[in-house]
């Protein structure tokens, strides 16, 4: 329940979870990811035992159709004799079978093997179970004796056909055969055999359930325990982020009342909300001194208007001073709006303006030109120390062309009046670099920390509104640049400004020395 207006009740529920499902929670989805992992081995178990199946018998139709084939290759009198040994021999190798004709006599007039029992099923259970040390088919056949002394080719010679299969000691080989009387006593004999990798764990299949029955209820225990140390914190980190933004007043610090990451994030967090608050607390510092700026000019418009509109009759002289007086604010006021959109618009990135390839060295060249000659800095010596080489960049011109004039035009108002001031510029780390050093009086400790804030400014006897520096520094950033500066209380300033290089430089180095 609510009380005062921005008040939140730790115990009510947020409104985002209210008519949630409860399986859509983590708590669920964590009990499910530890059981499953606890189940996992006796799903295995059991699916392994449909996955045995199906391979005896997919054997047997193979080694079946294998041993009819063979027997029309055979009795098909069209084919040459030399000629079937190569047929018969195509059809082992197709189907991965091990086939022997057998005479009346019981001697062994073909044999050929093409099986293998080296297939995927084998390499992945040895893979994920290990060797199972099983015998080869040549070795367990050689164990059975005479193929005509055999059951299965006693029982073909009554019946026509006799399929099946056998294991080999500890069943780690499967081995199907498939005996197929022919005309005159004859007998075509195939196999094809499985090693058993996964059986191993198949038959520990009951052990592995006793150890399921004491494992389970540890696993739902643990997952418990994961779930409330995990989704605990979460949900207390939740809590007070949604207090925080509801209240009418946010104060105090997110905690989670752990030390892991999940600590870490509710820092994280209480950075932000600070960041925030820095934020919130430098836009009512912008909106008074906006407030502050314009009041003046504002005041001096109204009270001239009241003047002009107190009297119909006033004297030229006094016309023409309070029409200066209109003139002035009315100007101060348009330089006001005009760099605080021009501000607005670098703090937001300048993500509508056109960027293009440029020299650096050539534009800040010409601009030390330019403001070298300017009659405000008569007395100043404006000097160039650059790289000869020429410095390319992406960037939108006018824009970074005015932060430049900004810090120089700062650096000449406050050198000595027959100082300099000396512009640098060189390549460092993949980066341009711009510096701006006068010989002033520098820059007050306390004030350090101030000098990029929109509308402060220590120039009172100067013409200046204050975001010149701010509006230097926003540009800058703007193009992924920084803006620091370093001064001495007595022995004068430098500003340095850091622009990257653009990612085709090379091309653009190789242009503009051309």
């Amino acid at each position: 329940m609510r009380g005062t207006a921005g008040v939140v009740d730790p115990n009510e529920r947020p409104k985002q979870l209210r008519g949630k499902p409860w399986s859509l929670s983590l708590r669920p989805k964590m009990f499910l990811v530890v059981v499953s992992a606890v189940v996992l081995p006796q799903v295995l178990v059991a699916s392994s035992s449909f996955i045995e199946a199906g391979v005896g018998g997919r054997m047997k139709k193979n080694i079946s159709d294998a041993a009819a084939a063979t027997a029309k290759v055979i009795d098909d009198g069209r084919t040459m004799p030399d000629s079937r040994v190569g047929a018969i021999e195509q059809i082992a190798a197709e189907r991965g079978v091990r086939i022997r004709v057998v005479e009346a006599d019981g001697t062994v007039s073909a044999d050929l093997d093409h099986e293998s029992n080296e297939g995927l099923y084998h390499r992945l259970g040895a893979f994920f179970f290990g060797p199972d040390a099983a015998p080869s088919l040549a070795h367990f056949d050689a164990e059975l004796g005479a193929v005509s002394e055999r059951i299965e080719s006693r029982e073909a010679m009554t019946s026509g056909e006799a399929v099946g299969c056998r294991h080999s000691t500890e069943r780690k080989l499967l081995v199907c055969h498939a005996a197929l009387r022919l005309p005159g006593g004859a007998l075509v004999y195939v196999q094809e055999s499985s090693r058993r990798a996964i059986r191993a764990l198949y038959d520990m299949r009951y052990q592995l359930l006793k150890l399921l029955l004491f494992s389970l209820p540890v696993a739902m225990l643990l997952a418990w325990w994961i779930s409330r140390a995990v989704v605990g914190p979460v949900s207390k980190l939740r809590q007070q982020i949604r207090m925080r933004t509801e209240a009418a007043v946010p104060t105090g610090v997110l905690d989670s009342g752990t030390g892991d990451e999940i600590g870490e994030l509710a820092d994280s967090f209480n950075i932000l909300l600070e960041r925030l608050q820095e934020r919130a607390k430098s836009n009512e510092a912008f909106v008074a001194d906006l407030t502050h700026e314009f009041k003046n000019p504002v005041a001096a418009i109204r009270a001239a208007a009241e003047r002009l509109g107190s009297s119909s009759a006033l004297e030229p002289a006094r016309i023409e001073k309070l029409a200066g007086v209109l003139s002035r604010s009315s100007s101060q006021l348009d330089r006001l709006v005009s760099e605080f959109l021009e501000l607005a618009r670098a703090e937001a990135g300048l993500a509508n303006e056109p960027r293009v390839p440029m020299d650096l060295r050539r534009l800040v060249g010409a601009m030390v030109e330019r403001l070298a000659a300017d009659e405000r800095y008569a007395g100043v010596n404006i000097a160039l120390d650059a790289t000869e080489e020429p410095l390319a960049i992406v960037a939108v011109e006018n824009q970074l062309e005015k932060a430049i004039g900004n810090l120089i035009e700062n650096a000449a108002s406050f050198a000595h009046p027959s100082g300099e001031v000396i512009v640098g510029l060189r390549a460092a780390k993949q980066r341009a670099v711009l510096s701006v050093g006068d010989d002033g009086p520098g820059i007050a400790p306390e004030n350090i920390t101030r000098v990029f804030d929109r509308f402060f400014t220590t120039r009172s006897h100067k013409r200046g509104t204050g975001l010149g520096l701010a509006l230097a520094k926003a540009i800058a950033e703007a193009h992924g640049g920084t803006i620091s500066v370093k001064s001495t209380k007595g022995h004068g300033t430098t500003f340095v400004l850091s622009l990257p290089f653009t990612s085709d430089s090379h091309t653009l180095h190789r242009d503009f020395k051309c």
